[in-house]
């Protein structure tokens, strides 16, 4: 009976690790080898193992080059690789509308700051065209905001018809938008 008792308290001390996630504690205090003679450590050593594999999934999801999958042909992980590639592909949805104009399909503000910002983290030259619709008050006054929103469409698909590669157009304000060109000198940037 105080082989059991002590087999239950260390699965009661094992749980708590397991729980705190401290799962470096877990693994250097109860290998296989040295309790064997516990029958609870061999389940929850393959919970502690799962719940490390999750972990390390769960820091790959941040991470653009971690394992994006659990490695289990079970029908948990077959779920949780479900849930993750539906919160994956929501959390892309989002971050790509937190950056794009719903109207033009262009980036927006956002999107701008955050361009820019890396052109200039790397050093790379560039140049920004600021370019503001004319009359846009006037057409919403006299033929309605659809028209206006027309307006804006036109002029963002003619913006990106003629764009070079590399150059990003983003809408930044009502009637405003901007096209960022890398270049690396005034006469490319003429062209």
């Amino acid at each position: 009976m105080a082989f059991l008792g002590a087999c239950v308290q260390e699965g009661r001390v094992f749980a708590d690790d397991l729980a705190r996630g401290d799962l470096g504690t877990i693994t250097s205090t109860y290998s296989a080898t040295r309790n064997s003679q516990n029958p609870l450590i061999p389940s929850l050593d393959s919970v502690r193992g799962s719940l490390a594999q999750f972990l390390t999934l769960g820091q790959g999801f941040v991470s653009p080059d971690g394992p994006k999958r659990l490695d289990s042909n079970s029908d948990y992980a077959a779920l949780l690789n479900t849930m993750l590639d539906q919160v994956r592909k929501k959390h892309d949805r989002l971050e790509r509308d937190a950056y794009t104009d719903p109207l033009t399909g262009v980036g927006n503000r956002r999107g701008y700051d955050l361009f820019v910002d890396e052109l200039w983290q790397r050093y790379q030259p560039f140049a920004i065209a600021f370019i503001d619709v004319d009359n846009l008050k006037s057409v919403n006054d006299r033929f309605g905001h659809a028209e206006g929103n027309n307006y804006l469409l036109q002029t963002s698909m003619h913006l990106k018809l003629h764009r070079r590669g590399g150059e990003r157009i983003f809408r930044i304000g009502g009637d405003e938008f901007v096209l960022v060109s890398p270049t690396r000198t005034e006469a490319e940037l003429a062209q």
